[in-house]
């Protein structure tokens, strides 16, 4: 008898086990690359005054008049171009491979002096040798599948443009795309020497780009940044792309506050890693561009080529048996601030995308890579009985994949943003910017504003036995500018409020919850809310001396020990003898009646 339990316990757990692997789903994978269409002359675009995808030169220093490859760690390299054959490699080295007193962090750079500069005058072009008020780079970054960050931190740097005035390296101001926090998020940065200036290193604006996440790890992605001088000061203005969508744009900076005697000069790509990294492991650059202009992100044509990631499964025999693709027209929808420091925006809300499929398609098998058009899927929406994507559009990419026991993975998000090449015929000044790309956003601009934000019809929770929670706090709230709601709690006992961010709803009607407190407690709370000018409102308008509160009460009105229907019973028979016992107030109506026993009848469901 014991041997059949043990054979049927075996068995049971045998079938737990294969339908735990069958069940294992594979892990999300990500587009690696869109493959450009390499017919695209970038240097055709108005504004272009530089490219460089690597395929004609052999040493940097061919194009780049400051260089440093690391004794060979940072150079053109064949083992992961975006186009062509080449890219730039980075290798860091492992912080095992320094000696004492070597600088772990060091990983070269390539850097292109135009302009005014004082430095390299004799290898600047003659037309490049003009005051350049205003400088885009645009290039493509990955790094590869697996890089580790050390201790949680990525290298900090990606690329800067400076103002370089007389004297040895002598910068004026700089702006750097930088990589910071235990997120990784996409950081701009910047720093100034100018005359008039008002502080040496202005707000850094956080993007909500992050290398934490996986899908932008292993896959190469389109970045650009901009600096416009404008007039005097507070008149700069600073934005950034990544992977065809607008990140940062930040209007009223004060880089360069009227300074004229030397402009942007200067556009460095450098891989410095302060401290080092934790192993051997490499990033790549490739199809740098600079112009006075947008770019955007690369160009195909409208039939184009993705490749997928590599399989990867929970289970440790896993093998991929298809994936399927969908392409999207994207448009990027408008930003909202939601940080600002000094006069200029910090923060937007996360970017969002308004995505319309115009193609899906599939792979069976091993393959990585598939062709958009109408032999491996099906065109679709706006694209339906067409053979090809729309000309001049900025598209984006999901992909999810199947194992051989036919599990899926979840679906990635969109992301992979390029744009088809223009409609045939399209002169070259003509070459605009693909629709849905977003060139810049209102939302940078904040307006002189001295109204303080309105907030109307608060409402707040009545006495409860609800020990559990939330209590809603709800009101409407209006402002041109409004940057930020929150709802502060305490109970009286303690003196630190608490504080959780109240969402929007339908006619700007903001609400909040405040968790649950034990019975007995009397709960003190009060909103406040702040637009772009940091003008703040709170409600009630004494919050400091005279909070909003409500008690959290005791149910077990019989004393028994246990609250439920009895208490209900006796609170009815005890608002016969005692109407105004407060402690009976369940509604907060100033009295105890048939009401109150309804009300502790709702906090007990």
């Amino acid at each position: 008898m014991s041997a059949v339990r043990n054979l049927i316990a075996l068995l049971i757990l045998s079938s737990l086990v294969c339908l735990t692997v069958a069940l294992a789903a594979p892990a999300v994978p990500k587009v690696e690359r869109v493959k450009p269409l390499e017919s695209v002359r970038l240097d055709s675009l108005p504004g272009v005054f530089f490219t460089e995808d690597l395929e004609k030169i052999t040493r940097l220093s061919e194009r780049f008049q400051d260089v440093s490859t690391n004794n060979g760690h940072f150079d053109i390299s064949t083992r992961d171009p975006l186009s062509g054959k080449h890219s730039i490699q980075q290798e860091y080295l492992p912080l095992t491979e320094y000696g004492a007193g070597e600088d772990p962090g060091s990983a070269g750079w390539a850097m292109r002096f135009f302009g005014d500069s004082p430095m390299f005058t004799s290898s600047i072009p003659d037309d490049q040798k003009k005051p350049c008020t205003t400088l885009v780079a645009r290039w493509y970054h990955k790094y590869e599948e697996g890089f580790q960050p050390r201790d949680g931190y990525w290298p900090n740097k990606n690329a800067r443009m400076r103002c370089y005035g007389y004297g040895d390296y002598n910068s004026i101001y700089a702006v750097y795309f930088w990589t910071d926090g235990l997120d990784g998020h996409l950081s701009m940065e910047a720093s100034t020497k100018a005359p008039g200036a008002h502080r040496d290193w202005v707000p850094n604006h956080y993007t909500d780009f992050f290398y934490s996440e996986a899908q932008n790890v292993g896959r190469w992605v389109h970045y650009e940044m901009r600096l416009s001088l404008g007039e005097g000061r507070n008149s700069d203005r600073l934005q950034a792309w990544a992977d065809g969508l607008l990140i940062c744009d930040v209007a009223g900076h004060d880089i360069a506050s009227g300074y004229r005697e030397q402009t942007i000069n200067a556009m460095m790509w450098d891989c410095y890693w302060n401290g080092g990294s934790p192993r051997r492991q490499s990033r790549f650059y490739d199809d740098l561009v600079m112009s006075t202009e947008p770019v955007g992100p690369l160009r195909t044509g409208p039939n184009p080529v993705i490749v997928k990631s590599g399989f990867t499964g929970d289970a440790m025999d896993a093998v991929q048996a298809g994936w399927e693709v969908e392409v999207a027209e994207g448009r990027q929808l408008p930003m909202r601030a939601i940080q600002t420091i000094d006069g200029v925006v910090t923060r937007y809300d996360n970017p969002k995308l308004d995505c319309t499929v115009v193609w899906r398609g599939a792979v069976e098998g091993a393959a990585n890579q598939v062709t958009v058009d109408t032999l491996s899927g099906a065109f679709s929406g706006p694209r339906a009985g067409q053979n090809g994507l729309a000309p001049n559009t900025l598209h984006f990419v999901r992909v999810r994949q199947r194992d051989s026991s036919g599990a899926w993975s979840d679906w990635s998000g969109w992301h992979s943003g390029f744009a088809t090449v223009w409609a045939e015929g399209t002169a070259p000044q003509d070459r605009s910017l693909p629709a849905g790309y977003m060139r810049e956003t209102s939302a940078a601009i904040i307006d002189p504003d001295s109204t303080a934000p309105s907030i109307q019809g608060a409402a707040g929770p009545a006495s409860s036995a609800d020990t559990h929670g939330p209590y809603t706090v709800n009101a409407q709230v209006s402002d041109e500018h409004l940057m930020d709601v929150y709802l502060y709690y305490r109970a009286a006992t303690d003196t630190i409020y608490q504080r959780v961010t109240m969402t929007a709803g339908a006619d700007s009607r903001y609400s909040g919850g405040i968790p649950g407190f034990p019975a007995g407690t009397q709960v003190f709370y009060y909103m406040r809310v702040r637009d772009l000018k940091w003008n703040t409102t709170y409600w009630p308008a004494d919050y400091a001396s005279a909070p909003a509160s409500f008690n959290v009460l005791n149910g077990d009105v019989n004393g028994d020990g246990k609250v439920g229907l009895l208490d209900i019973l006796s609170l009815l028979l005890k608002s016969l003898t005692e109407p105004y016992n407060a402690a009976l107030d369940f509604n907060a109506d100033g009295h105890c009646s048939a009401a109150d026993a309804v009300a502790l009848a709702r906090g007990l469901l």
